[in-house]
């Protein structure tokens, strides 16, 4: 929508609403009397400046065309007549003056009359005539920044790019990084980010040169140390790894090929990005040594400066492993940036005194908290956890204040981070002049075009009003259907009466949206992620209803409702996003599709020749991460267990304890156990004693051994870059994946036990050997021909 059909629109409202919506809010609005009647069509400037870009960009946004006039002072603007004003003394301060015959801007530089602007077009989007007044403002921090997470299976299209660079301008922010991973295109490397949706590297020039255009620097941010896990996980690239117990997530920086692939980054990204900040990472870097990482920093680095680069890292790994004192030998041209997403407290603001001490500038990061949940963090809690940060990080020692959109899990929507990014601009910007109590009906005036109020509405429903919030509802959304029948059963979810209200509320907040999408000037795709919030947020509570009830039509009902937030979802990913990474989202609506389907049906489980054991009494523990095991008798892998019912989860055996468990009369051919145990150390040590009996007549033992054998149910397939190891260290003839209970656990299965023949037993006995208590979920015996 262009500036005149904004204009004609608000026009009703401009005699009943002087004060604008600006976002950031500006330090200082001077209203006066009457209304300007100058025409916005020519931007009369300096003749040095009209081969300035942004500035004419953001003419051409309000419908005027550069008209150079030398009498206009450099850095100033006029629209009709002219009145000299002055620029407060600050970079990119600038004073826009309306008055009845005319307009004029100034800026203390080219930025900061651009910035004048931006702000002339929010009001002119919503005023008309527009008011006499004068503005005066200048930002807080020299440097505003957007830190965009596009290695999490969300990459967006071009134009959305392009878009999301625009929507950052006019919010004033001045730098856009992308931190990137493996999501670029490696000059011979065809592997290197393969089918992830890297950017090419006319895509990268296209973000940039639209920054250019929007007085945006875009720089990257790319490890060049630790988070390599999407890189390393394939056969080519594993051998640049530092050995760990874990899956590998770092690079051995001692290889003289890690070396040599980090240039080759450099060297396809450096002449890229015009920008002079790298943000090299260095954070989380498993199996790195102090002085490994420390030569490999100073390394980075200085083929960084030789670049013509500035060099960032993160800090934490001083603060919380190497100590903040190695510091002091670092490459000196290297930038800490701290970073620390709670609302309050935390090591990092603990640290950051002491590291600009040791730099003369540093930067922090906070976050928008949009993963982990439907929507962002609450936003009170978000602007306090800015607010924290200033006090202890104001411009004076730190030059860089950034938020950061992370996509860990990734189940969010990137675009949902609007709200809170213009928030934050306007925390960075304004400093103690801005307004947190009214920037969200500034903010939604300013993006949507009218102030929403029923939006608010819905994001306090999200945040507070119903028994689940945001991040409760995704790790409900992520349980296997058969989860949630325990956790009803253990009374951890919402009842029916709760579940019922809150769906009513949902419904009514639907209808709200509709509305809002109706009210909306511009940004009318965005709500798209409201809708996606409440759909997925009903699909919670209707299988919570679902879980209570237990019947046939309710399960219909949560399958219906999990389709509804699925398309809901795609829709609205596939408006922003390239198709990579799309079904990753999707398999967990499939999955509960699937589960919910199956959880009614009656199937006829064979067991001709197996005797999967109960254990009755002997299930003796709920821990609702792992609820979603399977209920009673089912068939997995073509072998059928017996797991607990609803109101347990397995059974738990202590050091020394033995659990006793009556077997039928019959030659074994095999047995199927399923068991974890957390791991003691990185040696395989005895976990569990297993014995089988014959009256007083032991006829088998073995001592099955943690790691070898009793894998960690913690991400056994290394989902986590913390996992123990998992399945990188069983023994593959005997130890087979069998379920996945909940998100980052795993059940494993025992078989093949090297019995000579077929031992018949009337008893079976397994006793805990570990550190660390013996999970029990299931035995399964195969009958042996006879």
């Amino acid at each position: 929508m262009n500036i005149k059909q904004r204009t004609t629109q608000t026009h009703h409202r401009s005699s009943a609403a002087r004060k604008p919506c600006l976002v950031p809010h500006p330090r200082s609005w001077n209203p006066q009397e009457g209304t300007c009647t100058a025409s916005m069509v020519t931007l009369r400037i300096h003749p040095a400046l009209l081969s300035h870009g942004p500035l004419e960009v953001a003419a051409a946004e309000l419908g005027m065309s550069l008209e150079p006039d030398a009498k206009i002072p450099e850095y100033a603007a006029a629209i009709g007549s002219f009145v000299p004003v002055s620029a407060p003394p600050h970079a990119e301060g600038y004073t826009l003056q309306i008055h009845q015959d005319g307009i004029v801007l100034a800026g203390a530089d080219p930025r900061g009359l651009v910035w004048a602007l931006v702000t002339l077009r929010q009001l002119a989007e919503q005023l008309s005539p527009l008011p006499c007044g004068e503005i005066r403002d200048w930002p807080e921090y020299t440097i505003r920044y957007h830190h965009d997470d596009i290695s999490r299976h969300e990459v967006s299209t071009l134009a959305d790019f392009l878009r999301i660079v625009r929507d950052l301008s006019a919010f004033k922010f001045s730098h856009y990084t992308l931190y990137m991973e493996d999501l670029f295109e490696l000059p011979g490397e065809p592997q290197f980010g393969c089918g992830r949706g890297a950017l090419s590297a006319d895509e990268i020039r296209a973000i940039i040169a639209e920054g250019e255009r929007r007085q945006i620097e875009v720089f990257p941010t790319v490890s060049l140390l630790g988070h390599q896990e999407s890189m390393l996980k394939l056969p080519c690239y594993r051998s640049l790894g530092a050995r760990v117990w874990q899956p590998p997530s770092s690079f051995n920086p001692t290889l003289p090929a890690v070396r040599q692939h980090v240039l080759k980054i450099l060297d396809t990204l450096c002449p890229l990005f015009p920008s002079g900040y790298f943000h090299m990472c260095f954070d989380e870097t498993l199996g790195v040594d102090t002085e490994s990482f420390v030569e490999h920093a100073n390394w980075c680095a200085e083929q960084l400066v030789k670049r013509g680069k500035t060099p960032l890292f993160w800090a934490d790994m001083l603060y919380n492993h190497f100590g903040i004192e190695l510091l002091d030998r670092m490459h000196p041209e290297l930038i800490p940036v701290v970073w620390d997403y709670s609302p309050r407290g935390g090591r990092a603001r603990e640290a950051l005194p002491e590291i600009v001490k040791r730099r003369s500038t540093a930067w922090v990061l906070g976050g928008y908290g949009t993963w982990g949940g439907f929507l962002h963090k609450p936003l009170s809690s978000l602007q306090e956890q800015w607010r924290n940060w200033s006090r202890i990080a104001g411009p004076r020692y730190v030059s860089g204040f950034g938020s950061s959109q992370w996509c860990d899990g990734g189940h969010n929507l990137r675009d949902s981070v609007w709200l809170p990014a213009g928030a934050f601009a306007e925390h960075a910007w304004s400093g103690a002049a801005g307004d947190p109590d009214t920037v969200e009906e500034r903010f939604n005036m300013v993006f949507y075009g009218h102030r929403l109020p029923k939006l608010t509405r819905i994001r306090h429903l999200l945040e507070r009003e119903l028994p689940l919030d945001s991040s409760q509802a995704l790790k409900l959304h992520l349980l296997p259907a058969t989860g949630w029948i325990r956790l009803a059963e253990s009374g951890d979810l919402p009842s029916v009466v709760e579940s019922s209200t809150a769906l009513q509320r949902l419904t009514k907040a639907s209808r709200e949206l509709a509305a809002c999408k109706r009210q909306a000037h511009s940004h009318k795709e965005q709500l798209a992620s409201w809708e996606v919030a409440l759909k997925r947020m009903a699909s919670v509570f209707v299988r919570a209803i679902a879980a209570h009830e237990k019947t046939q039509r309710a399960c219909r009902s949560a399958v219906t409702a999990v389709r509804q937030a699925r398309a809901a979802f795609r829709s609205a990913w596939l408006a922003h996003n390239r198709p990579e990474g799309l079904e990753y989202h999707l398999a967990t609506c499939d999955e509960q599709i699937t589960g919910w389907s199956e959880l009614t049906r009656k199937h006829r489980i064979k067991t001709d020749g197996w005797y999967p054991l109960d254990l009755g009494s002997q299930w003796n523990t709920f821990f609702k991460d792992v609820a979603g095991i399977p209920i009673g008798l089912v068939e997995i892998l073509g072998v059928p267990f017996r797991f607990a019912g609803p109101d347990k989860t397995h059974a738990e055996l202590a050091c020394d304890q033995t659990l006793t468990i009556k077997l039928p009369e019959v030659p074994i051919a095999d047995m199927h156990l399923v068991a974890t145990q957390p791991r003691d150390g990185e040696t395989p040590t005895p976990g569990a004693r297993l014995r089988l009996w014959h009256g007083d007549r032991l006829v088998y033992e073995e001592e099955l051994l943690n790691i070898r054998h009793l894998c960690d149910w913690w991400a056994p397939l290394g989902e986590h870059m913390w996992a123990g190891g998992g399945m990188a260290y069983v023994d593959p003839l005997r130890v087979h994946w069998l379920l996945k209970p909940n998100d980052a656990y795993g059940l494993t299965c025992i078989s093949r036990f090297p019995w000579s023949a077929a031992p018949v037993a009337d008893r079976l006995q397994l006793q805990g050997l570990g550190k660390h208590p013996l999970q029990l979920f299931a035995i399964t015996l195969k009958e042996a021909q006879r």
